[in-house]
């Protein structure tokens, strides 16, 4: 029988000061993730996971350039959530 128990499940991050499009601009080469599917399938206890990202895009110096297709994206979030370098005040 499992024992209920406190977990996390709702992150709520608060907006920063800094409009997305001045920290996009910041960003020599990378992709900006925005909805993963599947990511309540990681591993919880280690923290890694590997989902596709439902929507993708390619940002060449500071500018959106393309759409990438088939992306998955592989990580650790306990590592990510350590190296934010910003938070935009745009918020959903």
């Amino acid at each position: 029988m499992n024992v209920p128990q406190p977990a996390a499940t709702n992150f709520i991050v608060q907006p920063g000061k800094i409009p997305l499009k001045d920290i996009l601009g910041y960003i020599d080469e990378g992709i900006p993730v925005e909805y993963l599917l599947g990511l309540d399938q990681g591993n919880v206890i280690s923290g890694s996971f590997c989902n596709p990202e439902s929507l993708a895009y390619k940002i060449v110096n500071g500018e959106i350039v393309g759409r990438i297709k088939n992306l998955s994206i592989v990580g650790n979030i306990y590592t990510l959530l350590k190296n934010v370098a910003a938070v935009s005040k745009e918020a959903e």
